[in-house]
């Protein structure tokens, strides 16, 4: 077993003093590569441990994994290995930070309060992310041509996303290298002062579905992330569904109709739906989209702070 890791996150700099890089801080990079012949021979643990990429993980995890290798098949006797679980093994689904022995100061786990769908920052968050997808759109010579611009329909779900109490004002470790070991250090200057909404949109033309994760802040780049969206056709016998991926944006905004794309190439419905696809993949369209949302000339800096201490933060 080959593993590649890092032992955290960022740990200094202007992004560190974000949310967003504590969060970093405490995820950092791991991956593992398995030989073939024990993909081939062990294959119940490999999937367990596939599973497991999608399940909160610690330190402990892996040196549980590590005592199991030294005992595989058979397994690590309970007495040494007290606080982690094998990877090789199956692991809860809705595992908390406090059931995997992660101090909340160091959890990386969200707490989500929905929104009034009506509210100017979910609007906004879903109109900008309509923008920017136009805007990726128009800068490619075959999708200018290909495809309408998208409209914002309706919003479909709103929540507002927030940290721990303890995440949001953690500072420092002091006399622990920043590792755990020593006295945690917090300051409630570093409190939360942006606004983070999950927001599920619908699209005209196409009945298109998006999900998309805005930062709302008038001093901050801002990043929003498509996580996937759904649609429908009249030329398909049932919905066709997409995760995340790069073809689902032009199937999506394409020509409106299926007729007026044909009629701009002067081919067949089927040519067009081979046109598009063609045309999708060869597009890098990047889900992570950087952008400024300036709140404080849009008027709703100032509803930013209320809004978020109204909503409860989990303590």
């Amino acid at each position: 077993m080959f593993i590649v890791m890092g032992d955290h996150g960022p740990r200094f700099g202007g992004t560190r003093e974000t949310t967003q890089g504590k969060l970093e801080e405490s995820l950092p990079f791991l991956a593992v590569h398995l030989p073939d012949w024990f993909k081939q021979k062990y294959t119940n643990e490999v999937r367990e441990l596939e599973e497991n990429t999608r399940v909160l993980l610690s330190p402990f995890d892996l040196h549980a994994t590590f005592l199991h290798l030294m005992h595989f098949p058979s397994g690590v006797p309970s007495k040494d290995s007290t606080h982690g679980s094998s990877l090789f093994g199956a692991l809860p689904k809705g595992r908390s930070c406090a059931s995997a022995r992660v101090p909340e100061h160091f959890c990386p786990c969200v707490v989500r309060h929905k929104v009034d769908l009506s509210h100017v920052h979910a609007l906004e968050a879903a109109k900008s992310t309509v923008r920017e997808i136009n805007k990726r759109l128009r800068n490619d010579t075959d999708a200018r041509i290909l495809c309408r611009n998208l409209t914002l329909s309706r919003i479909l779900g709103a929540n507002q996303v927030t940290t721990s109490a303890k995440v949001q004002t953690f500072s420092n470790i002091q006399g622990g290298m920043g590792i755990g070991i020593g006295r945690v250090v917090f300051d409630k200057a570093l409190a939360n002062t942006d606004c983070s909404y999950e927001v599920k949109f619908s699209v005209s033309p196409g009945d298109g579905v998006f999900e998309s994760t805005v930062t709302v802040n008038n001093i901050r780049m801002y990043q929003v992330l498509i996580r996937g969206c759904s649609l429908k056709r009249s030329v398909a016998t049932k919905p066709i569904i997409y995760s995340i991926h790069k073809t689902c944006l032009l199937w999506l905004a394409r020509c409106g109709t299926c007729g007026d794309c044909a009629a701009v190439y002067h081919s067949t419905v089927a040519d067009c739906l081979t046109k598009c696809h063609t045309l999708s993949r060869q597009l890098n369209i990047v889900f992570y989209m950087s952008f400024v949302l300036n709140a404080q000339q849009k008027g709703i800096l100032s509803s930013c702070p209320k809004v978020c201490s109204i909503l409860p933060v989990r303590q």
